[in-house]
């Protein structure tokens, strides 16, 4: 058993529903990198001209609706359910970036005058 998904389990967890989530968090773990795998498998002998007709239908609005669906389902499953701390920092370092690129432009800004200016 992975030594992750053991230890995010938490000891309030009844045995019997400790077991069906490490089987699921495995099948999660193992499936993604198998879904780019099957992915690149399809389009890798196409032709360039045909890759929109495989591409678009990925990329629908009901297809997305439900990938983040799953994605944000997943979060949940693995964060909070767990009652791990991690969303907390998820929030706090998200902000940080966050603000740190809306900020970008201004800053380049005020780079691009105090050099122009020969300040700098």
């Amino acid at each position: 058993m992975n030594s992750r998904i053991r230890s995010s389990l938490s000891s309030s967890i009844p045995s019997h529903l400790k077991t069906k989530q490490i089987r699921k968090a495995k099948a999660r773990v193992s499936s993604s990198p198998m879904a780019w795998r099957a992915f690149y498998n399809e389009i890798r002998t196409k032709k360039v001209t045909d890759l929109p007709e495989i591409i678009k239908p990925r990329l629908s609005w009901d297809n997305v609706k439900n990938s983040a669906d799953k994605a944000v389902d997943r979060y949940i499953e693995k964060y909070i359910d767990t009652g791990s701390p991690e969303p907390i920092f998820h929030v706090c370092f998200g902000g940080m970036i966050f603000s740190y690129l809306l900020n970008l432009p201004h800053e380049r800004r005020h780079l691009a005058h105090q050099e122009a200016a020969g300040h700098h």
